[in-house]
């Protein structure tokens, strides 16, 4: 080989070693400023990612932990700055995963939060329900207490218009019998004296007296505690009895009783019955106390001839002498229905028990 073949190919091979420095240290120069690139890149996109998750704490429970992970970005920028590329990349990795790990914590917190919310809101509706129905049944029961009140009010008015149609509104309850009280001592004493025969009584001024056997239903009327039904049923009682006999048979009438007749008394009189008020007559007069009557025997219209006996205690003596074998003495009378101690005081004298 000639000398200068020998240099032509010693250039070349200088050339091509040359050339390949050139391509390695070409090479690491584009190789460091990529790598360089995608640092800053990851840099700069961990502070949106900061950003981004501080937004999953809406009550910022978790400030204090964000700011230490800020404190920390801050940090590794300054590594960026001051070129320590791979402490760099160490500390993103750390702080990647610190703030992947708080997001985490923050996400499961209020996760917890919410299912608990949920829960303490179904519980509350599920109380709401429960006030709402507790709350309902309570108004249908109040709904059926006052229906029922009601029905109870118009059953007692429908109950109290019938009876004001069948009892006096001064007699409103029905008619016990009860004995009479025990008169004064001077009354017991005149009742209990010998009765004389008996004679007609002298005749009375009747001039200003409703006249029972045939004053009408609005003339009785005016009589005191006399009103629309009592009126009807002393028109009611004479029609099916003839009329009365004497103002004592009032008490027949039922709701008529000793004290109604008391005051009755000075204000009427039995005129003849069917005859009109022009014909009074004055009461007529007892049996006479020699004539006494059998109790045990008697009939239903000889009883009647006793003062102050009528039609319906009459029955009331047949009845209890039937019921009780008759009577073994005159007391026993205080025991026959509307028959008191001042009754039986003054019929005494015209009864016997057949001895």
């Amino acid at each position: 080989m000639s000398r200068s073949q020998a240099t032509i190919v010693f250039i070349e091979i200088i050339l091509i070693l040359a050339g390949a420095v050139l391509l390695i240290w070409g090479e690491r120069i584009f190789q460091g400023n990529y790598e360089k690139d995608i640092l800053s890149e990851k840099v700069t996109a961990l502070k949106a990612k900061i950003d981004e998750y501080q937004t999953h704490d809406p009550e910022q429970r978790y400030v204090k932990e964000f700011l230490a992970v800020e404190g920390e970005y801050n940090d590794l920028k300054l590594l960026y700055v001051d070129k320590k590329y791979k402490e760099t990349l160490s500390g993103y990795t750390d702080l990647l995963e610190k703030l992947e790990n708080l997001k985490n914590e923050v996400d499961k917190y209020y996760v917890e939060a919410s299912m608990n919310k949920q829960k303490e809101d179904l519980k509350k509706e599920m109380e709401l329900k429960e006030k709402a129905r507790l709350d309902e049944e309570k108004r249908k029961a109040e709904a059926a207490k006052a229906e029922a009140a009601k029905k109870l009010a118009d059953l007692q008015k429908k109950q109290s218009t019938t009876t004001e149609k069948t009892v006096s509104p001064s007699t409103e309850k029905t008619y016990t019998y009860e004995p009479l009280k025990k008169q004064t001592e001077t009354q017991t004493t005149e009742t209990k004296t010998e009765v004389p025969p008996a004679v007609t009584a002298p005749a009375a001024d009747n001039s200003k007296k409703i006249d029972i056997n045939n004053a009408g239903s609005e003339e009785l009327q005016k009589l005191p505690r006399i009103g629309p039904v009592m009126a009807q049923r002393i028109i009611d009682y004479r029609t099916q009895n003839g009329g009365f006999k004497n103002v004592e048979e009032l008490v027949e009438v039922s709701g008529i009783g000793e004290k109604t007749l008391a005051s009755l008394k000075p204000l009427v009189y039995c005129g003849t019955y069917g005859g009109g008020t022009a014909a009074p007559t004055a009461a007529p007069a007892p049996v006479s106390v020699a004539k006494k009557i059998n109790i045990n025997t008697a009939s239903y219209e000889e009883l009647q001839e006793i003062p102050k006996i009528g039609p319906k205690l009459a029955q009331n003596i047949m009845d209890y002498r039937d019921a009780h074998g008759g009577f073994k003495k005159l007391e026993e009378l205080m025991e026959v229905p509307r028959i008191g101690e001042a009754t039986y005081e003054t019929i005494k004298p015209y009864v016997t028990l057949g001895e």
